[in-house]
């Protein structure tokens, strides 16, 4: 008989199968329908589970628990919560971890996946918004976001959506600050899955627990569950997807059994829909359908495995049109970079042509004859791929070796814009080599379960289950070893190892270990091992116990962020600021500021004139100097700070604190008017308050018959007061009079696109109270009344000098 406690983990398991990809493509599809609320998303997926789920909860579990073994698991999986708590805010833009966190800010706010950047929005000309689009570089419009380039002003976020929302629903539920809780669940899911799945194929629950207590305290998967990115949650819906496999391998002929396979396809789906590398799966599909196809006699069950892989396949297929539409520069890059411009560009040719080759193998092989007669082939290219598999691991390894190598003794990547311009190691001596995959893999998978990986994939067992199994770890090895053989910046990079390869390869060794348990002669090294395995992971993961990285970071920004309303904008002087980036997405997306990144500091008179033409409120600047740009004013100095991982050649042991001191100014409109005054282009009439100002007309083109001005004054007098025209007619001989406090000024010149008065006479130091009087008539077609003349001045500038 079951303990108690293992029928509710059954229960409780089946229910996360139903219930996490029902909500999360319930999520997405409301995202797409820019119709998103958190509340919705859980109704809907909740609405969804409960039909999944009904012919899951009395489906009977073949495996037999030991009397405490679920307790045991449930105990784990509590502590591993502890260890994880608390996740950690990346508020920080520039890196894919704060463009999370921002993307989840918005969706939570906004309901839709448009990025529309309302200051570009609100500018009124051309040329306001090609000072704007100055801010931008190469199409980026900051890490982590592209223009949409059909429609300017509009952006993408780089990265599939999956993940940010359900940041978001966590948000919604706990607020905002504790979003990464998401992170944390997830990393609690994928454990209790993982372990799951290596109850079922280690055959002794004891294994799976043991599984389980190593990924509580692993320090990778403890690390990346407190910090918001994809892969975690990518991991945990891969477990989900490769339980429900089991259980219907277990009991086909069970009820319930369609309906594990339709939860393992809807796994699958978030596994593609949260990181666009799901094409690792892929050969892993095709070899399932090709064995299902030969291998199974069962007609019905023979269909229903190939409607499984073919479905689930048709599902990727799908999240590439996905990501084609509305995630379009992420996935151009992705996909260009990864299959070279030549191969992409032709993607819509071979791409079809290889799905229909692959239908119409199968189709030709449909006959029972024709399966039978291909059966032995099957079965040596099984037992070939099984012999293989530990000389691809190694190989791989070999490969990922020389070429690190290369790399630090040799001259072989010398000028490379990755591994030489960027990282600087390029013949970087031994200290380069620990930054090979190999030794980072061995660090994080631990010594002795990288040493056994190899002895783990050799007879690992005929089973079907088992055989997907070393399959998907010597395609993760191949890929890292191939691809992924330089991990420059060790705990960011480290993460690409994290949703296949380091605990697929674990879960191996333990479900092996299994094996190897009954020999009696190899218990106590097995029972050694298992205790040095958890001390190495102890030591490393004790001081990321309560650690919450980037913390800081949001209450340096809030601090700036606290002075801006609704219609304000942040100016972003870049000088001074590394990555501009890492406090303009949170401020834009995160906090829902209005900001302008000011490219070229010597614009800025001209950004301000643009933004006041916007109808912006309050003007403010954030810079990285400490020195005031004119006509601002200092309202505070904040410093950014943030704790972070250090880089370092073992697991991160040790932090850094990454601050800047940032200054922010908010302008002072009497300040910078009276710099503008006395500068080479002087004031526009828009850039007067309108409280200042009588007989100017709305378009700030042309002055009545008088027109009174308040203008404030400088530290310095003026010589002469300079009044530009915008020449739309000729003032040689007009009868203009200007005013200053009362005291007339002599004309000294008139052009038609320029009048001058003596100002050497007057006090200009104070106010200056400004009357203009046109006497001279314009024709009608130059006026803004019906009247067939009128009398004005088509003032463009006004400046002392």
């Amino acid at each position: 008989m079951q303990p108690p406690l293992a029928r509710m983990l059954d229960r409780g398991a089946s229910l996360l199968l139903a219930w996490l990809p029902a909500t999360g493509i319930a999520a997405l599809g409301l995202l797409l329908a820019d119709a998103y609320t958190a509340q919705r998303a859980f109704l809907l997926g909740t609405l969804a589970a409960a039909l999944l789920v009904r012919p899951l909860w009395n489906a009977e579990d073949p495996v037999r628990w030991p009397a405490r073994g679920p307790l045991a698991l449930v105990v784990i999986l509590l502590l591993a919560a502890i260890i994880r708590w608390p996740g950690a805010l990346h508020v920080q833009g520039g890196q894919d971890q704060g463009v999370y966190v921002a993307m989840a800010a918005h969706y939570d706010r906004h309901g839709h996946i448009d990025i529309e950047d309302p200051v570009r929005a609100a500018l009124t000309s051309p040329e306001a918004k090609s000072r704007f689009d100055a801010g931008n570089a190469g199409g980026v419009y900051e890490p982590g976001i592209y223009i949409d380039v059909d429609r300017p002003g509009h952006y993408f976020p780089r990265f599939y959506h999956l993940q940010s929302l359900w940041l978001a629903m966590a948000g919604a539920l706990l607020g905002m600050a504790d979003a990464a809780a998401a992170q944390v669940f997830f990393g609690i899911v994928a454990i209790l899955f993982l372990s799951l799945v290596a109850v079922r194929l280690a055959r002794d629950p004891v294994f799976g627990i043991a599984y389980a207590a190593v990924l509580a305290i692993l320090p990778l998967h403890v690390f990346f569950s407190k910090f918001p990115i994809s892969e975690m949650p990518t991991l945990a819906f891969a477990a989900m997807a490769g339980y429900a496999m089991l259980r219907h391998h277990e009991r086909p002929e069970d009820p319930a059994a369609p309906r594990w396979l339709l939860c393992a396809a809807l796994a699958f789906l978030c596994v593609f829909l949260m990181r666009i590398s799901g094409f690792l799966y892929l050969p892993l599909l095709l070899l399932g359908a090709t064995a299902s196809h030969i291998g199974v006699d069962d007609e019905r069950l023979r269909r229903r495995w190939l409607l499984f892989w073919f479905g689930t396949l048709l599902l990727y297929a799908g999240t590439v049109v996905y990501g084609s539409i509305w995630a379009a520069p992420y996935s151009h890059e992705i996909y260009s970079t990864g299959l070279g411009a030549t191969l992409y560009a032709s993607i819509r040719w071979w791409l079809p042509a290889a799905l229909a080759l692959i239908v119409l193998s199968f189709l030709a092989t449909r006959s029972a004859a024709a399966r039978r007669s291909l059966r032995p082939w099957l079965g040596r290219a099984v037992a070939l791929g099984a012999r293989a598999a530990p000389l691809v691991v190694a190989g791989g390894a070999l490969y990922a070796s020389l070429r690190i190598s290369q790399l630090a003794f040799t001259d072989r990547f010398q000028g490379h814009a990755f591994y030489d311009l960027k990282w600087h190691v390029s013949h970087g001596g031994i200290e380069v080599l620990r930054l090979g995959v190999v030794p980072v893999f061995v660090e994080h998978a631990t010594p002795l379960v990288a040493a056994a990986l190899l002895l783990a994939l050799v007879n690992a067992g005929r089973e079907p289950p088992r055989l997907l199994l070393v399959a998907l770890v010597t395609i993760a090895c191949a890929y890292s070893s191939v691809v992924q053989w330089f991990v420059p910046y060790q705990y960011y990079y480290a993460r690409y190892l994290l949703s296949e390869t380091v605990p697929f390869a674990m879960l191996l060794v333990f479900v092996r270990a299994g094996d190897w348990w009954q020999q009696p002669r190899l218990r106590r090294w097995l029972a050694t091992a298992a205790v040095a395995t958890l001390a190495w992971c102890a030591w490393f993961t004790w001081p990321l116990i309560g650690f919450r990285e980037a913390q800081g970071a949001e209450a340096s920004l809030a601090r700036i962020a606290r002075h801006l309303d609704r219609d304000d904008v942040l100016i972003v002087d870049t000088r001074g600021i590394p990555v501009p980036g890492m406090i303009t997405t949170p401020l834009r997306l995160w906090f829902d500021k209005r900001v302008y990144i000011l490219d070229e500091p010597g614009h800025l008179r001209d950004v301000v004139r643009d933004l006041k033409a916007a109808n912006a409120s309050d003007l403010y600047l954030v810079s990285g100097q400490d020195v005031a740009a004119d006509g601002f004013a200092l309202v505070e100095h904040v410093t950014y700070d943030q704790r972070v991982m250090a880089p370092a050649p073992y697991i991160p042991r040790t932090t850094n604190e990454h601050a800047a001191r940032l200054s922010l100014y908010a302008l002072d409109e009497r300040a910078w008017l009276s710099s503008a005054l006395r500068s080479a282009d002087g004031v526009k009439l828009s850039d007067l308050p309108a409280d200042c100002c009588s007989g100017i007309h709305a378009d700030h083109l042309w002055t009545d018959a008088e027109a009174r001005i308040r203008l404030p004054g400088a530290s310095t007098a003026a010589r002469l007061l300079v009044i530009g025209m915008h020449g739309l007619r000729d003032y040689g001989d007009a009868d203009v009079r200007v005013y200053i406090d009362g005291h007339p000024l002599p004309q000294t010149s008139a052009t038609a696109k320029e009048l001058r008065f003596d100002a050497g006479g007057i006090d200009t130091r104070g106010d200056i109270d400004l009357r203009i009087t046109s006497r001279s008539f314009v024709p009608r077609e130059l006026g803004l009344n019906d009247d067939e003349r009128r009398l004005g001045v088509d003032i463009e500038s006004l400046r002392f000098e």
